[in-house]
Parts: C-alpha cells; structure tokens; sequence
C-alpha cells in the first residue's frame, strides 16, 4: 500500500504543469550555468597549447568587457521572451480561448528558449568570477560567445515560433490533428469489440477522487487484467466528470483491496480537462472558437468555416462507425479492458448544434455548414446520414425564418450535393 501511495504521489507530481513550466527551463539554465567550471578545468588543461596557437588571448578588460555584454543581452532577452510570452497569452485568451492557455504554458519552445537565455546570463555571470587581471581563461571566454551566438539565433527563431502559435488557422489544424490522433486510437485501431452483458461484471469499483477522467494507463490496466485474471469495463467513456465514490468500474470478479488500488493508480482524474485523450473537450474547443468568430464583436465567419471543416474531416474518421465499447486485448487474445466510447451520432450533435444556432442568418456560414453536412452524409452510415438529414432540417427551418428572400434560401439548397436535394425536396 505505500510503495501505491508513493507512487501516485510520485505520478501527480510528474504530471503536473510544475515539472513543465518550472524544471525544464531551471534545469536548463543551471546545467548551462554550471559549464563554466568544466571550461576552466579544461582552460588549465590546455593552458600552454592556448597561448602557443592564440597569441596572448584575451586581455582581462577585454574578456570582463565582453562577458559583461553577454549578461546583460541575455538578461535582457530572457525578459522580452516573457514578455512575448504574456502577450500571446493575452490574445490567445481574447481571440482563440482562454482554456487553450494551459497548452501555450507548457510549450517545450517557450521554455527551451527561457533556459538557454537563463543559463548564458548565469554563464557569463559565473565567467566573469574566474577573469583576474592576471588570468583570463580563454576557453570559457570563447563559450560565452558561442552561446551568445546561440541565443541570437535562438530568439530569431522564438519570435517566428510565437508569431505562428498564435495564428488562428494554425491552432484550428493543431486541434483537429490531435484529434484525429484520438479518433484513430479509440474508435479504429481498436475497433473490434466484444459484446459482454451487465451480468457478466458483477463486482464494482468506486472513483477515490473527484475530476475529470483524462487518461487511461491503458498497457498497465491490460498487464493487471492478465495478472489477475479479470475483465475491467469502464461506466463512463475518457472525458467524463466523476465525484468521489461514484462507480467507476465494473469487474467480472472480486479484487483485493491492493489490487483495486493499483488499477486506480493506473487512471488519471484531474480537476480540470485536458486534450490529450478525451474527444468532447477537443471538439469544445474547437466549438469555442467557433462560436467567439461567429458572435458580433469579432464577426470572422470564414475562422468558423476553418472549424467547421476541421470537425468535419475528423468526424468522417468515425462516420461510418456505430456505437460500441472499445476491447483491449492482452497477448493471448483474451478481452480485459472495455472502455465505453461516445456514439457517433452523439458527437455530430455536439459539434453542430451551437454552430447551427449561432449561424441563423449568416449566409456565408448557412452555405459552409450545407457542404459539411453532405460530406458527412456521403461518409455516414445510417444513423448518422439520418441525424445529419434532422440537423439538415433544422437549418432550413432557421434560414426560412431568418432570410427574406427565395434566392438566398435556394443557393443554401443548392450547396448541398445532389443526393440531399432530392431527400429534401
């Protein structure tokens, strides 16, 4: 039970955004800011081969001087990369969304670029130490410019990094890839499910904790159904919300108080949402920035023609798919881990019905949504063709309600392929 303590501990800490937006960029900083005691080893190493091919070296005035240019450079860049920083967080938050922040504060290029910038500061600081009018050492010297050159090219290309993280098309695509990443993890690559019946799990497992199912630790859950020879399926499908002693799992027999712990440990419930492994929060955000263009104070319809075309293409993945629960098999062939997955169905719900409501009367958009539906009904199977001819409906029921005139509502007609005119006409 402690070394499970221990290790959720362990793994919470590890998880968190500390390790990522702290320890990264200080470890950085400190290694580089420790290099020049190793280069003045090696200084006094190859004192007599330094003076024999670089005559005379630096001069004490001029190794301080350049020294003392280097810190305050990069000091001075350390406080610019921040202060690029809050203003991408700034207008990411304004004009994209404010639950986007969380993935520009552990974007491994901002920190990189704040270690670097941190670690020539303290090496030319810890340099500056070393110099006497007596003894310069050369080696150490020659470094501070290296990585003087270093970061001069490291914040030319900081500055392209967040001048690109923060174009809208760019972050539209950067979702929907995840996305799809998800798609194809959950719902193909694993797309051969068993069916089992209630009564066949007749054992459940609460959730310890309150939060968001995040993550599943899906190898180690399978190694622990073999170990112990059980079949796990889940209540909820990854992105659900539990309160603490809320069923979590069903199992098809009875696990030792231990063991229960260690397959909790292997499940990740977070207070807050994340991208990595739940479909609905990535669609919310793209939903968002949506919904943000398509409002009066921004007025951007073709960023929410983007999205509309990213969820699109994604949902097409899984157009043809009905529902079931995903299986994970362990190497003997045998089921052990069913995870419930959402309906397709469910998901074009989710994904169209605000940008619907909020597209009532934008011509511009009444005309993207039309083509986005007939690409999902070409790709659909039943279910799905059918759901998309009852949000078909809807719109036309809103755009006969908004639009004037009948020219407006026949070039929505017209906008959705030959197959969906003739079921709505």
């Amino acid at each position: 039970m402690l070394n499970n303590l221990k290790h959720s501990l362990f793994r919470k800490i590890f998880d968190s955004s500390f390790l990522v937006l702290f320890t990264l960029p200080t470890f950085i900083a400190i290694f580089i800011g420790c290099l020049p005691v190793l280069m003045v080893w090696l200084d006094n190493l190859f004192q007599n081969a330094i003076q024999l091919h670089w005559d005379g070296g630096f001069t004490s005035d001029k190794a301080q001087t350049i020294l003392s240019v280097i810190a305050g450079g990069a000091i001075t860049a350390l406080s610019l990369t921040y202060s690029l920083t809050l203003v991408v967080f700034t207008l990411a938050a304004g004009n994209i969304g404010p639950r986007l922040l969380k993935r520009f504060t552990s974007d491994k290029i901002t920190q990189i670029t704040a270690g670097v910038f941190g670690g020539t500061f303290l090496y030319a600081l810890l340099t500056l130490i070393f110099t006497e009018p007596d003894y310069v050492p050369t080696l150490t010297v020659v470094g501070g410019c290296l990585l003087a050159i270093i970061s001069v090219v490291l914040l030319i290309y900081f500055v392209r990094h967040v001048s690109k993280s923060i174009t809208i098309d760019d972050e539209i695509a950067d979702i929907a890839k995840r996305l799809r990443l998800v798609f194809q993890q959950r719902y193909i690559e694993k797309n051969d499910a068993y069916n089992f019946t209630s009564a066949e799990f007749p054992y459940q497992i609460a959730s310890d904790t309150a939060g968001y199912l995040n993550d599943l630790k899906i190898n180690h859950l399978v190694e622990l159904g073999k170990r112990k020879d059980v079949v796990m399926r889940f209540f909820v499908p990854p992105g659900s919300y539990l309160i603490e002693g809320q069923n979590l799992i069903q199992t098809s027999k009875e696990l030792k108080e231990s063991d229960a712990r260690e397959l909790l440990d292997c499940i990740v419930i977070a207070p807050a949402r994340t991208q990595d492994n739940t479909i609905e929060f990535s669609i919310n955000l793209l939903l968002e920035i949506a919904l943000r263009a398509l409002s009066p104070g921004i007025n951007d319809t073709f960023t929410a023609i983007a999205v509309v075309d990213s969820i699109t293409e994604t949902l097409s993945l899984v157009a043809n798919v009905s529902d079931f629960n995903s299986c994970h098999l362990d190497d003997d062939g045998r089921a052990r881990l069913v995870v419930p997955e959402t309906s397709t169905c469910n998901l074009v719900r989710q994904a169209f019905h605000p940008i619907r409501r909020a597209s009532a009367g934008n011509l511009i958009m009444v005309q993207a949504l039309a083509r986005a539906y007939s690409r999902l009904h070409h790709n659909g199977n039943r279910e799905v063709r059918d759901e998309i001819l009852t949000q078909i409906k809807m719109m036309m029921d809103d755009v006969e309600r908004t639009t004037h005139h009948q020219e407006d509502t026949d070039s929505v007609v017209a906008s959705f392929s030959e197959t969906i005119q003739k079921q709505i006409s």
